[in-house]
């Protein structure tokens, strides 16, 4: 008891210096490491945390393989332990290991408590020294809450978890949406993972880079992991698997190769003559792909190679979409396989996943995603779009399907999330320091 108090202290510090400054102390695990999740999460248990009104549900983030609860129903005056057996009486003391539901997404950890009366107060360890416990200061340390509900612990602040929202599936483009200012990116990671990773909620990353350059972006800017990815301006979809590798998904391919109306080599003889003429290059060779050929265009010519390499495509009795983006003198210009596209394997994804339109949400800045925010889905237009998308948005009439953010990059996905009722406004912490 003595011991176990002396680490409650300790470690009260410890999570007060996190909760300040990121500090860590030797064999603690505070920043409880990676985050994201995978597909959409269902479960008796989230139902009936959900209808039980007395019920207790704790998403916590942590790498310790065994985790234990005590906690006390009178205000930190008794203390129980969260047992996965009947306890005898002669064992009330002591430590039982906590029942375990499935992993929610990476890192991710949840138990169920009933019975919940208010002030319900806990502290986590992992049954070898290590203890999580929270900010007040009333005989030792310990998180608090005012009775039942969903919350979630992570860092060591303990925020509520709004169940009756409902669940989204979030389709972001990467460059100059999601990603280009780091401090929001941080606070939409935060966010997300709080509010939506435990409400049924799936991240897709859908963009104009390959694979590769997709991973090195997520490791480089410490994004979440999404349930899948999306590459290559819709001509290639990769789903993250358990052990952390990704793999392609053979019936997109197999989707795209039957479709009959795609001709690589005729698109390249086409750009032949402008080629030549020097208004536009191939890009890199990582940059292609056996469904898309890419482009770089003077921009003053961009409207007519379009024209020119249409007409010529549609002569060759084939099929093609013309993709232009980016600003300045040199556009993109992607030319993709009729079937394949930033929409087109949206709703394919979608489709998989289990969700309606109207719970999906596409987020994008520039030129190349007109035609994934041009579906039934709804849409985010960040504050930093580009000229191109803005000009386009204004020619539509779409009512409250489509959201223009004030706010740029991230924080405008956040603003739009907001708005349409998928992120609670103004979610306070349960418990401050």
């Amino acid at each position: 008891g003595m011991q176990a108090l002396l680490w409650l202290g300790v470690m009260a510090m410890a999570v007060e210096a996190a909760a300040m400054g990121g500090a860590s102390m030797k064999g603690f695990s505070l920043r409880l490491g990676g985050g994201g999740q995978s597909g959409r999460i269902q479960g008796g248990c989230h139902d009936h945390a959900a209808t039980d009104p007395h019920c207790l549900r704790l998403h916590y983030r942590s790498e310790w393989k065994r985790i234990l609860m005590h906690f006390s129903r009178d205000g930190g005056e008794k203390w129980s332990m969260k047992a996965a057996l009947p306890r005898r009486s002669d064992e009330e003391e002591e430590d039982h290991e906590m029942t375990l539901n499935s992993p929610v997404g990476h890192n991710w950890r949840y138990l169920t408590v009933s019975n919940v009366v208010a002030p319900f107060c806990f502290v986590l360890h992992n049954g070898e020294g290590e203890w999580d416990s929270g900010p007040e200061r009333e005989k030792g340390r310990y998180y608090k809450v005012d009775g039942p509900g969903h919350f979630c612990l992570k860092d060591g602040i303990l925020t509520e978890v709004y169940h009756n929202l409902p669940g989204v599936l979030l389709v972001c483009d990467l460059d100059g949406t999601l990603v280009g200012d780091q401090q929001a990116l941080e606070e939409f990671n935060d966010e997300w993972e709080r509010q939506c990773v435990h409400r049924n909620s799936a991240l897709v990353y859908n963009t104009g880079r390959s694979l590769q350059s997709t991973k090195a972006l997520i490791a480089q800017e410490k994004m979440l992991n999404p349930s899948a990815i999306i590459t290559s301006v819709g001509t290639e979809v990769w789903w993250l698997d358990s052990d952390g590798t990704h793999k392609a998904d053979t019936g997109w391919e197999s989707k795209l190769m039957s479709s009959g109306t795609w001709d690589r080599q005729l698109v390249c003889e086409a750009a032949k003559p402008f080629l030549e003429k020097e208004w536009m290059h191939f890009r890199p060779e990582d940059e292609q792909n056996t469904f898309k050929v890419v482009f770089g265009v003077q921009t003053v010519h961009v409207d007519e190679v379009i024209a020119e390499l249409k007409k010529a495509v549609e002569a060759g009795g084939k099929k093609a979409q013309f993709i232009a983006s980016g600003h300045g003198d040199w556009n993109y210009l992607d030319v993709v396989c009729e079937g394949a596209g930033k929409l087109e394997a949206t709703v394919y994804v979608r489709n998989k996943l289990g969700y309606l339109a109207k719970e999906t949400v596409a987020c994008g800045d520039s030129g190349n995603d007109i035609l994934m925010l041009s579906g039934e889905e709804r849409g985010i237009i960040v504050g930093n779009a580009q000229e191109g998308l803005l000009k386009w948005l204004e020619k539509q009439e779409c009512g409250e399907r489509l959201y223009k953010a004030k706010d740029g990059h991230a924080r405008g996905i956040l603003e739009g999330l907001r708005k349409m009722g998928f992120v609670h406004q103004n979610p306070d912490a349960v418990a401050s320091s």
